[in-house]
């Protein structure tokens, strides 16, 4: 791949199931990726190499018990991220406040019951919400002041929104066939 570095540069990058730090590493430092893709456990590779990190735009991990908690650090330029089959613990935070470029969230198929379980940047512009069928609470959604959209399709538990009000900025709505 060394040879081919040049012409890799900037390209996406989709890891399948368990792989080896190391070759993470190596991947990321030639590639530089403007996107990735996981799906499985995600093993980090060294620091160093996890500086690569920083020219992804967009973000897709899927099947992660805790996705990116020590990945997000390493991706300041993030824009969009999308989460799938996330298992949250009881009383775990999805800590995305500190990425600051992020404009777009998609939680797909989450095990998700409230979103106080993640802490929302203020950039945040658009929030899907696709098939998390366990999401009941949208409390704290109020937070987020500069988003202009959302979306709960196929979140059959959401009964309550009256918190959407109070979102300003808010251009468009998306909302499940129960409501």
């Amino acid at each position: 791949l060394k040879q081919y570095e040049s012409s890799l540069k900037g390209t996406g990058l989709m890891l399948e199931g368990d792989h080896d730090p190391q070759v993470l590493g190596e991947l990321l430092s030639i590639c530089r990726p403007e996107w990735f893709m996981a799906e499985g456990p995600l093993h980090l590779p060294d620091e160093e190499n996890c500086l690569a990190l920083s020219h992804v735009e967009l973000l897709w991990i899927q099947g992660a018990s805790q996705p990116g908690s020590e990945l997000f650090p390493f991706c300041q330029n993030l824009e969009s991220l999308i989460l799938s089959e996330w298992e949250p613990g009881m009383q775990e935070l999805l800590p995305l406040s500190t990425l600051r470029n992020l404009h777009t969230l998609t939680l797909a198929e989450c095990d998700l019951i409230s979103l106080s379980n993640i802490e929302f940047p203020p950039s945040l512009h658009r929030l899907q919400l696709i098939d998390c069928d366990t999401l009941s609470d949208i409390n704290g959604i109020q937070q987020l002041g500069k988003l202009k959209g959302i979306s709960f399709s196929g979140c059959p538990q959401i009964q309550e929104v009256g918190q959407l009000g109070k979102l300003a900025s808010l251009k468009w709505l998306g909302f499940p066939e129960n409501m």
